[in-house]
């Protein structure tokens, strides 16, 4: 019988690690116009570092190496008939046995205009593989977005937490390239957009620098802004719905709407006062408007991202003040 606990033991104790976490993503090109870093609380890397160019004109990716167990690579398949293209490439990071209980930091970098999708999952140290997480997003060239994932391999511990970093910013390139996408149109109509985002990010500027000895600040400072925010998406929702008719293409209900809810609120005065002086009011019989699916989810997805940001009892209060747009696509992230 000791013999049989000791034998246990000794297989408990060195029982092998089977957790593995990979990361796929890629903005359907060839070459891929995205790549990514992933740091540890450490500080430690594993990822895109730079690029090496050889003398044949070859291009390949020299990687950071310093969180152990990690490799990262360009994949593609490629094609044995010259009428087909090869697949599109991926960067991939896997880092295989002894995944480390830890937030991680992945910071996503464009080297283009495009959209990419990023694909994560994690199995646990008895080999039992997760759910995949997959998020679409928008980047504009030469900028960087982040996330953090809180990992923990042990079997049964909760899956993977993922947030994502917004600012007022990143919005704004959300809509610049879904624009040159050709998902949001016309031209007049993607810069009222970026107008309310800018309009947004003046309002809470503005409280900041007003009320910094306020100790219910930044409560007091986001809830006009985020009042300005899902009125932004609504405005998208309302375009992605109804614009095939220029006649239901008509937002005055909803900002009739959103006048009567908040026109007394003394932190949006200036926000109604500029906004009725705004040259989009001189287009907007005539201007042709459509917000593709794929823009719609995307933009309204970092909004959120936006809010939770702030806190969960932002989000909680704007869950059920707002009722924010989720889509199908995106309900796991925003329960």
């Amino acid at each position: 019988m000791r013999t049989v606990l000791l034998f246990f033991l000794f297989n408990s104790l060195y029982a092998k690690d089977l957790s593995y976490f990979t990361i796929h993503a890629g903005s359907g090109d060839n070459p891929t116009k995205i790549q990514f870093i992933v740091s540890d609380s450490l500080g430690r890397k594993a990822g895109f570092k730079s690029f090496y160019y050889g003398d044949n004109g070859y291009v390949s990716v020299i990687a950071h190496k310093e969180i152990p167990t990690a490799t990262y690579g360009i994949e593609s398949i490629g094609s044995l008939d010259p009428n087909t293209p090869d697949e599109p490439e991926s960067a991939i990071l896997d880092i295989t046995g002894s995944v480390i209980k830890d937030t991680y930091t992945i910071q996503f970098i464009g080297f283009d205009n495009v959209k990419y999708s990023a694909e994560m999952y994690l199995c646990d140290m008895s080999g039992k593989s997760g759910k995949s997480v997959i998020y679409e997003a928008f980047i504009t060239s030469g900028t960087s977005q982040q996330y953090s994932v809180y990992l923990d391999p042990a079997p049964g511990a909760p899956a993977p937490v993922i947030k994502k970093e917004v600012t007022f910013q990143l919005l704004r390139d959300d809509i610049n390239v879904a624009y040159k996408l050709n998902q949001i149109g016309e031209e007049k109509f993607a810069n009222s957009l970026i107008k309310m985002i800018n309009m947004a990010e003046k309002i809470y500027d503005k409280c900041e620098k007003t009320d910094k000895k306020d100790g219910d600040k930044n409560k007091k400072c986001y809830r006009p802004v985020i009042s300005v925010l899902r009125m932004f998406v609504k405005r998208l929702e309302i375009t992605n719905k109804k614009c095939d008719k220029t006649a239901a293409c008509d937002e005055e209900k909803e900002w009739n709407n959103f006048h009567d809810k908040y026109g007394k609120d003394k932190d949006l005065k200036e926000f109604f006062s500029e906004w009725e002086k705004d040259e989009w009011h001189k287009y907007k019989k005539s201007c042709k408007r459509y917000v593709s699916d794929e823009a719609l989810d995307i933009i309204s997805s970092d909004v959120n991202w936006y809010v939770k940001g702030i806190g969960e009892e932002a989000w909680s209060e704007y869950k059920k003040e707002h009722k924010p747009y989720i889509s199908s696509k995106t309900k796991e992230q925003f329960k």
